[in-house]
């Protein structure tokens, strides 16, 4: 099969993200339209490179070499929604802006993604990472996922169970779900007040206010993160870098007689901590600087490009402070960003 009109050659990989970091890949691609997919997974197979599906760019770093292979850009638009007497299934395409799809949400009323405002990032990348922030994760949200397969082109749609979300996890991030494109995301929404207000931060903001409306919970969200995160037309990052991680109970306890303000939230599976806290607490790292990386000084969880930062340093710093706080503490911290690396052109 030919190549596609829309393929570029040695397309720079850095502007299409948010950290800003990246070298070129051998060929870039936006798709707009469900048969230019189609076509590029054709030609993409016929050819047999590697692939990399691309959202918004708001949590992925590539290599400073680039990309040996097909960068897919996918912005896939749409928003169409069928409303039930309570409720609301909203479906999205994966290409729309995921704040414009919450600000769109809020407007009309419906309850269920405030809490996610002012993330970056598109609506496909969000089942992926299963996204989450001030007491919700999308997974609690999600009624279906549309999918392609960038094996065989086939599509199916999967139930929320299927994607087996999990904490920034899914389906998606698994070896059995890896080639799976997401195309449309259906969310499940509430006509009704449904307000999850009890994290602190929102609890604070929000204090004296019994019955917050949609668009307060959603200003007040924005209001917070914009103290918390870097504003990205200025300063490169991908948000939270690592994970908060989870320890059991008992290595919780052990923490607490070395450190005993360390805070500690009981999930599940034991006890999940603050990789900020630990960044800040233990390593001292908020705000620290090495070359043009570095950590935010408002959110020492936050990593950011400071000018020109590459992706080598950025992996030797990160490197660098989860060291420390394993030596210190015995805790691993799992990158929430995902790295890309350079691979070859044939697969």
């Amino acid at each position: 099969m030919p190549r596609p009109e829309c393929v570029k050659e040695q397309e720079p990989l850095a502007p299409y993200t948010t950290f800003k970091i990246g070298g070129p890949a051998d060929f870039f691609a936006s798709v707009t339209t469900q048969t230019e997919l189609n076509d590029l997974l054709l030609w993409e197979n016929d050819n047999q490179f590697d692939i990399h599906v691309l959202g918004g760019g708001s949590n992925v770093v590539f290599a400073d070499a680039g990309f040996r292979g097909v960068v897919v850009q996918l912005c896939l638009p749409g928003i169409k929604t069928v409303e039930k007497e309570d409720a609301v299934f909203v479906s999205v395409g994966a290409g729309v802006e995921w704040d414009e799809l919450v600000a769109y949400t809020t407007v009309h009323g419906w309850w269920g993604l405030e809490n996610l405002s002012a993330i970056p990032g598109s609506v496909g990348a969000a089942p992926i990472q299963n996204i989450g922030a001030y007491g919700v994760e999308v997974g609690e949200r999600i009624e279906s996922v549309r999918v392609v397969s960038a094996a065989d082109r086939t599509e199916q749609v999967l139930s929320a169970a299927d994607c087996q979300f999990g904490y920034r996890d899914s389906i998606f991030k698994q070896t059995v779900g890896r080639d799976l494109i997401v195309t449309e995301v259906t969310f499940k929404l509430s006509k009704q007040p449904t307000p999850v207000t009890h994290y602190p931060d929102v609890a604070a903001a929000l204090a004296g206010n019994a019955t917050p409306a949609l668009s307060e919970i959603r200003e007040a969200i924005v209001a917070i993160r914009a103290k918390k995160f870097p504003d990205l037309t200025k300063i490169g990052t991908a948000g939270s870098f690592f994970k908060n991680p989870i320890v059991s109970r008992e290595q919780y306890e052990i923490l607490k007689a070395s450190y005993p303000n360390i805070p500690g939230h009981v999930v599940d599976e034991g006890v999940k901590l603050s990789a900020a806290w630990l960044i800040d607490t233990v390593a001292s790292a908020r705000g620290a600087r090495a070359g043009d990386v570095g950590t935010h000084q408002h959110h020492a969880l936050v990593f950011v490009n400071h000018a020109y930062a590459t992706a080598a340093a950025l992996d030797v710093f990160a490197h660098e402070i989860a060291d420390t706080i394993k030596n210190k503490t015995g805790v691993t911290l799992e990158r929430e960003v995902n790295f890309i690396a350079e691979k070859n052109n044939k697969k």
